[in-house]
């Protein structure tokens, strides 16, 4: 018994390894990355490996706040019409896409994702065009949504290395294109998507005949009960189809989908149709016809569907439909306890019917301004979001009240005691759990009058904080890895220069206030992070002679060479008034100098992006 590993860290590195799958990657980054060498060891083994990161809402900190973590992503899965900029993914091999929006369907080239394998687009009701896509060499498996013969066109052009395609079409359409064969496509998986009767195959002709080394062949096709009539006899099951296409064929799978079987179903006319499909095809490969029956109720459909479905909802409406409905569903719902629910609250009071038994269940609350309500009723919460919060709910924030808490964002509109109150908690370690922390309000000064350490903190954004403020945060956030602020100008000088060695990104948000070349307090900031990798900086202009200030400036080049020697990239947005008063100023030929200014100032050094914004007063 006492070889019985007692700690985390004494596990041998094959079970650490084995844990360290189960992690979504970037909580695995966020919790392990930088400990230790051991640790740093192993997960630098995870490009052997299959991390997955399931993006479901676009947080600039989900991927800033470690820029390593994509690196070791293997699976990507992004939620319904998320902003993504696949580039910083370049190592994936499988990715999946949920309702994409069209600037993330334009970066499916090889230059963005050379080692892509395997692609799969869904919730999306038909994809119509893919000119975007250059080039595909590297994937192998495909599986989309809707699509027109235009794009199953493109996509084997595209993609001249593809294996396995499932798609999704409309038997109506009557449209016909020449197709150059792809030799090396081996399995093809359609659907049909409508339920126009009699059954026409005639679109098939167009998809069969540009894949003659097809092996595998899968056909999934939907029929009303009422349409299940001797005159389907008739029908070949695409027999002569494969007979003219496909001479390679291994195997033919049908799927005959009958919906509303309950209602009526003659078994000897459903044996004569099985029949029929086997006269049909040769044994010159394997068929097989297989009928099944749609679900037509909700409690037709299995657990596993059905806690899928439940993870889309909100807390409260699950609850308010399904709770006590019957036994099954109490047991499904029970099980929450390990998911995560989302529960938005919009209005005061809303914890009348079921509520202590739902906000048990609750992970992730979003308050919207000025509710009433009482924090005890949600004991699990790990991520909170309040909006412009009472007083007194502000209050109610204690480790006691919510132990669990891992992220929370705190927008206020005006300065208030007890959010003084809440720095001095947040800063003295009173939520031993707490990884991630916003705390924004756009007049005043950030004040911590109490502190001690807070080892965990690994992300921080709030707004205006001076020097002073700034290194308290650095020196009781030992592994801070990401802060976003915007600089309080000053003069002060502090003695003792305390180096921070854990912060590896920083944003200074200067855009909501005109910047008057404080650069001396900029670099006094810089000074105490050396290992500083990613800046980002935000600055406003309202100058008239933006020509003359801008031909002189350095951007910041001289700041950075002095003060952070492993930069790795830079990032500068600038805003310029469109207001009137500059109309004129501003043309074509002075932004595109600015651009080229700031390209041979950083040239070669390390990596340096200008984005030249245009805002009105």
């Amino acid at each position: 018994m006492d070889n019985i590993p007692t700690k985390f860290e004494e596990l041998p590195n094959e079970i650490l390894i084995d844990l360290f799958q189960y992690f979504d990657a970037r909580n695995l980054f966020q919790i392990f990355y930088n400990l230790n060498y051991r640790l740093n060891t192993l997960i630098q083994y995870f490009r052997h490996l299959n991390l997955i990161f399931y993006m479901e809402s676009f947080i600039d900190n989900q991927i800033s706040s470690n820029y390593l973590f994509p690196f070791y992503i293997r699976t990507l899965i992004v939620g319904r019409a998320i902003n993504i900029n696949l580039d910083r993914f370049s190592n994936i091999h499988y990715l999946k896409l949920e309702c994409p929006l069209k600037r993330v369907l334009a970066q499916l080239n090889s230059n963005e994702l050379p080692y892509l394998q395997q692609l799969t687009i869904s919730h999306i009701d038909t994809l119509t065009t893919v000119d975007e896509w250059k080039s595909l060499p590297s994937l192998h498996i495909l599986k989309v949504s809707r699509i027109t013969l235009l794009v199953y066109k493109t996509i084997l052009t595209t993609c001249p290395n593809l294996i396995s395609f499932e798609l999704s079409i409309f038997s109506s359409d009557k449209s016909k294109l020449k197709i150059e064969p792809h030799i090396n496509l081996k399995r093809l998986v359609i659907d049909i998507g409508d339920l126009i009767w009699p059954w026409s195959d005639h679109s098939f002709d167009s998809y069969l005949s540009c894949v003659p080394n097809l092996e595998k062949f899968h056909v999934y096709r939907s029929i009303f009960i009422s349409k299940v009539t001797e005159s389907l006899l008739e029908y070949d099951w695409l027999a002569s189809k494969i007979t003219r296409y496909l001479l390679s064929l291994h195997r033919f799978n049908f799927y005959f989908k009958i919906i509303q079987s309950h209602i009526y179903m003659k078994s000897d006319i459903l044996c004569q149709i099985k029949e029929k499909f086997l006269n049909s095809h040769t044994d010159r490969y394997q068929s097989r016809l297989t009928t099944n029956k749609y679900k037509s109720r909700l409690e037709d459909l299995p657990n596993e569907l059905l806690t899928d479905i439940f993870k889309q909802l909100d807390a409260q409406n699950l609850f308010r439909s399904f709770y006590n409905l019957n036994k099954r569903l109490n047991q499904l719902v029970q099980a929450f306890n390990y998911l995560q629910l989302t529960f938005h609250m919009n209005q005061s009071n809303v914890l009348k019917t079921n509520g202590e038994i739902y906000s048990f269940y609750v992970h992730t609350l979003i308050v919207d301004p000025w509710i009433d309500f009482n924090l005890i009723h949600f004991p699990n919460v790990r991520r909170l979001t309040l909006n412009s919060p009472f007083p007194k709910v502000i209050e109610q924030l204690k480790a006691n009240v919510v132990p669990y808490l891992e992220h929370l964002s705190v927008f206020y509109t005006y300065n208030m005691y007890e959010i003084n109150i809440l720095h001095n908690e947040i800063f003295s370690n009173r939520f031993p759990n707490l990884i991630s922390c916003e705390l924004l309000e756009n007049r005043t000064l950030m004040t911590i009058q109490k502190s001690t350490q807070s080892p965990l903190i690994r992300i921080l954004k709030t707004k205006f904080i001076n020097l002073s403020i700034y290194e308290k945060i650095l020196s009781v956030c030992p592994n801070l890895y990401f802060l976003k602020f915007s600089m309080h100008s000053s003069n002060e000088l502090l003695p003792n220069v305390q180096l921070h060695k854990n912060l590896k990104y920083m944003i200074v948000d200067q855009s909501e206030t005109d910047w008057f070349d404080d650069e001396f307090t900029l670099s006094e900031f810089l000074a105490r992070v050396p290992n500083l990798e990613q800046l980002v900086f935000h600055r406003r202009n309202y100058s008239r002679n933006i020509v003359n200030e801008f031909e002189q400036y350095d951007w910041l080049v001289s700041i950075i060479n002095f003060r952070l020697p492993f930069i790795r990239k830079l990032k500068f947005h600038l805003y310029l008034s469109s207001d009137e008063n500059v109309n004129g100023v501003i043309d074509k030929n002075i932004l595109t100098k600015i651009q080229s200014d700031f390209t041979n100032v950083h040239k070669g050094q390390y990596k340096a992006q200008l984005e030249i914004h245009l805002k009105p007063l």
